[in-house]
């Protein structure tokens, strides 16, 4: 796998905004991308194709966090995605976004200057405080400036669903699902730290009162 460190954009985010994409490796769209601990997995081939140009594309996703330390929470920390396209241009910035399931609200937004040209499945690799709802949508759009593309894939997800009347591809013939997975942090320590940081500012607040 050819390794390709990203240029580190300080993420935009609705949650506190200490996220860092830390690493962003790039393999041909051939090659099988195996993670430790996958919660969405849809970025199989055999992957559609169109013209590189300005986008703004969403999808759906419903994670499966049985067996990880989220399978009670309604959110998990991501620590890869890996989505299946590229940029036209060496350092090409695109936009993303976690959203709920409406995909009105934005849980947690970042931009990824990508340090090739060309379609690759890309995999990224975050510090902490990148968040995601288990039911959500993922939407990516190219920065100003910045054309590229993001794969389809009639290939079903191997892991966790996807509705494929919801999201850009579905307004295709036939209809198909962005290409991306998700992998989550193996600890929540995030989210725990977040939770004891409520806790205490309300105990300290009952003291006081």
């Amino acid at each position: 796998m050819k390794k390709l460190l990203a240029f580190a954009l300080l993420t935009f985010t609705a949650v506190p905004a200490f996220s860092q994409v830390i690493s962003v490796e790039a393999a041909p769209l051939d090659a099988l991308v195996v993670q430790n601990l996958p919660v969405y997995t849809g970025h199989a081939g055999p992957y559609s194709a169109f013209g590189v140009a300005a986008f703004d594309q969403f999808d759906d996703y419903q994670a499966d966090l049985n067996g990880t330390p989220y399978q009670n929470m309604s959110q998990f920390n991501v620590e890869q995605m890996i989505f299946v396209g590229g940029v036209s241009a060496v350092n090409g910035i695109l936009d993303f976004e976690f959203r709920d399931n409406t995909n009105t609200n934005v849980v947690t937004a970042f931009s990824v200057s990508l340090p090739a040209a060309g379609d690759f499945i890309w995999t990224i690799t975050f510090g902490a405080g990148i968040v995601a709802d288990q039911d959500g949508v993922l939407r990516i759009r190219n920065r100003q400036g910045t054309t590229g593309r993001w794969f389809f894939t009639t290939t079903p997800p191997s892991l966790g669903t996807n509705n494929v009347a919801v999201g850009s591809g579905s307004a295709l013939t036939p209809q198909r699902n962005q290409a991306f997975s998700l992998n989550a942090v193996p600890e929540p320590g995030t989210m725990i730290a977040i939770g004891f940081g409520v806790a205490a500012l309300a105990a300290r607040r009952r003291r006081r009162a």
